[in-house]
């Protein structure tokens, strides 16, 4: 097939060099394409941070300020960072100005011009997007001088259309970037072992660098490089000076590696024990603790999914075309090792070891960790991509050497078209979220939300969209699982954190303030449904659900005022104003219960209305008064009285509502049983002075509490 192909190299009369050029700018548009359409769609999850601190970056490298390159560095995410801060000057390009007081832009400073949205992350995200594309041309080139331009070609489709590669690599995020420079890496590594030069030994070792800047699980391609120059090097011929030509490779390998961290990460000019002291302690950090926002695999939450996630993942995020090929790579890579006699290792052999090493390390690293995101596996994925395209291209020259009939050649044509133009289809076809994209062969999107967590923000931007729509768009308040996304500042309402059960220990938007509750699926996945929710999620159906390629991605739920305009039939009622629009207006006692330290767990209900927004430096302070009028317990919590943004939430407030604040006050063993007066006090916080009610009274009883010892 590759000896039909460079026979007919010629067959429209264009010129070799020329047709090699046309195929590369194929390739390049290829890649291109399904990554730089849509960029201002949607945000993920974590690209509000990522944008955030790739300004910093810009900040501080504008202003000569090295040490400040490392504030977000702890992933490290340097190259994020870099291609970020280069997007964001690209956004506001001509109107940037460089002035020795710093960066401006329309001559004012850049903190004060500078404003975060979807359009600013577009342009952040454009720059992966071209060095993603430049990565596939790269394959392509390496692989065809090597292996063949038809391995080279279909190596070159199953990257630039491989699904989640895409999702991945149009975001502001550093895990394909860790991909891309890791296998370039390997591809740099691999050129050198077949003799095209010492120069792609610093190739590897600076991509190498590359990708540890982009994250620290690239480390393992430190102990990779070594393992894999030594296994190819055993099995080729040659005289013992091979090993020596090795020794200089691996430390211009090394020394490239060393060099390149030391010129690309700023601070390192600077501070080169702190930075690099930052990015170790993360790596342990991420080994010994599990995902913070929890996990979930094999239909239910985990702290940490164990050895089978990362293969289960691949399963799912992987092509079935691309699957199929890496499966038959084992056939010739067996062959070829336990032939008798075996023959010398050739360029393909060298490949799939280099490759199958480096999706089967990154798999075992990474399984090693509590952390574990289906999205750190993707250099092995990538890794599998090229596999993919050797196998079925192995399996393709294979069957065209033995099929000499025209038909059989015709179908052996038709077949390898049918994959390039079903993994093409596969992959537009979920434009503009591939992240949704989980193989159809397995059951999709359907069974990938039963197996692993699904979804990072996808879905949203439809969200808003309606509830933008809507007349009274102004003045709605909604509660959502992931209020920070950037999404929300084309939302004309106000977003507030989810869920919103009251906590003492820092404030909250009260409940009976928000209009609508939006609950999204990854969130669902991984933690119990509040108490106050199951009401509502039981006996409502939702007003507005996101489905995206079979999967429901998000639930929009109304919220009844009716529930909070009179107190509830087993309230106490109380009357207790203040001069500030507070107004305790009921409470709810309940019994104590001891707990396993030998004290007392006390719930209170507390149901207040509130005229204003906005009572800032005021605390609530609970308190068990024993019959001499000693206080033997007390606690200072922060109430629901609405948030700090006072203008913003004026328009939407509603000063009738009734709502309650859930309190757990936790009575330690040292206050004996016995009966007890529980009363309230608001604080002024500033000079911890107490505030008296409208009646002139500075405590509010609110009944007795029996602390009894267990019988």
């Amino acid at each position: 097939m590759v000896g039909e192909c460079a026979r007919n190299k010629n067959s429209w009369n264009i010129p070799s060099r020329y047709q090699e050029i046309i195929l590369v700018a194929v390739i390049f548009l290829l890649s291109f394409i399904p990554r730089s359409r849509g960029l201002d769609v949607f945000s993920t999850i974590d690209e509000s941070r990522w944008l955030r601190r790739s300004s910093h970056f810009l900040v501080a490298v504008s202003a000569g300020d090295w040490a400040g390159t490392m504030r977000d560095a702890r992933h490290p995410g340097v190259t994020t960072q870099w291609t970020g801060a280069l997007g964001i000057l690209l956004h506001y390009f001509p109107r940037v100005s460089f002035e020795s007081a710093g960066i401006h832009i329309d001559g004012q400073p850049y903190t004060a011009a500078y404003q975060p949205d979807v359009s600013v992350l577009a342009s952040a995200r454009y720059p992966t997007v071209v060095l993603a594309s430049l990565f596939v041309v790269g394959v392509y080139l390496v692989l065809s001088r090597t292996v063949g331009r038809f391995t080279g070609v279909l190596a070159a489709v199953f990257l630039a259309l491989d699904t989640f590669f895409v999702a991945l690599s149009r975001v502001l995020h550093h895990d394909a970037l860790h991909a891309l420079f890791a296998l370039l890496c390997i591809l740099g590594l691999g050129m050198a072992l077949q003799g095209k030069g010492r120069i792609w030994f610093a190739v590897a070792g600076a991509a190498a660098a590359l990708s540890f800047l982009s994250k620290s699980a690239a480390v393992v391609l430190v102990p990779l490089i070594l393992a894999g120059a030594v296994s190819v090097t055993l099995f080729q011929p040659g005289t013992p000076r091979r090993w020596r030509n090795l020794l200089l490779g691996l430390l211009v390998c090394y020394g490239a590696l060393a060099l390149t961290v030391f010129i690309v990460f700023p601070a390192m000019w600077v501070q080169p024990v702190e930075a690099l002291r930052r990015i170790f302690e993360t790596v342990t950090t991420y080994a010994s603790t599990p995902h913070e926002g929890g996990n979930f695999f094999w239909g239910e939450p985990v702290e940490d999914p164990g050895y089978f996630f990362y293969p289960v993942a691949i399963l799912l995020r992987g092509s079935p075309f691309v699957l199929l090929g890496a499966a038959l790579t084992l056939i010739p890579l067996a062959g070829w090792f336990f032939g008798k006699p075996r023959r010398a290792i050739g360029a393909r052999e060298i490949w799939m070891i280099l490759l199958w090493g480096t999706a089967v390390t990154y798999v075992l690293a990474l399984t090693l960790g509590m952390k574990k995101v289906n999205r750190y596996m993707v250099p092995s994925l990538v890794a599998i991509d090229i596999l993919g395209a050797i196998g079925l291209a192995y399996t393709g020259q294979l069957a065209w050497s033995r099929w000499k009939t025209a038909a059989g050649r015709w179908l052996l044509r038709a077949a390898l078209a049918l994959v390039v133009v079903a993994q093409v289809a596969l992959c537009l076809n979920y434009y503009p979220y591939y992240f949704s994209y989980y193989n159809p062969l397995l059951g999709g999107g359907q069974m990938a939300q039963k197996l692993i967590l699904v979804g990072w923000g996808e879905g949203y931007d439809q969200l808003i969209r309606y509830l933008n729509a809507k007349d009274n768009a102004e003045n709605i308040v909604l509660s959502a699982t992931h209020g920070s996304l950037l999404d929300f500042a084309d939302f004309k309402g106000r977003v507030e954190m989810f869920p919103p059960r009251w906590s003492s220990e820092e404030p909250r938007y009260p409940m009976a303030q928000l209009d609508y509750v939006c609950v999204y699926l990854n969130w669902l996945q991984t933690h119990p449904v509040p108490d106050s929710f199951y009401d509502l999620f039981e006996s409502r159906e939702p007003e507005y659900t996101v489905r995206i390629n079979g999967i429901e991605y998000l639930w929009l739920y109304k919220l009844v005022k009716e529930d909070y305009l009179s107190l509830p039939d087993d309230a106490v009622r109380a009357d207790a104003g203040y001069a500030n629009g507070l107004h305790l207006v009921g409470y709810k006692t309940f019994d104590a219960s001891t707990n396993a330290g030998g004290g007392w767990l006390v719930p209170l209900q507390i149901y207040w209305q509130v005229e204003r927004p906005c009572i800032k430096d005021y605390r609530l302070l609970l308190r068990l008064v024993d019959d001499s009028g000693e206080v033997r317990y007390s606690r200072k919590n922060y109430p629901a009285w609405g948030p700090d943004d006072c203008e913003k939430s004026e328009g939407a407030w509603r000063g009738n509502l009734i709502y309650p604040e859930e309190h757990w006050l936790e009575v330690g063993a040292d206050v004996p049983a016995g009966q007890y007066a529980l009363e309230a006090v608001i604080v002024h916080e500033p000079d911890e002075q107490p505030l008296p009610t409208v009646a002139g009274a500075y405590t509010i009883p609110l009944g007795e509490i029996r602390l009894a010892l267990p019988e």
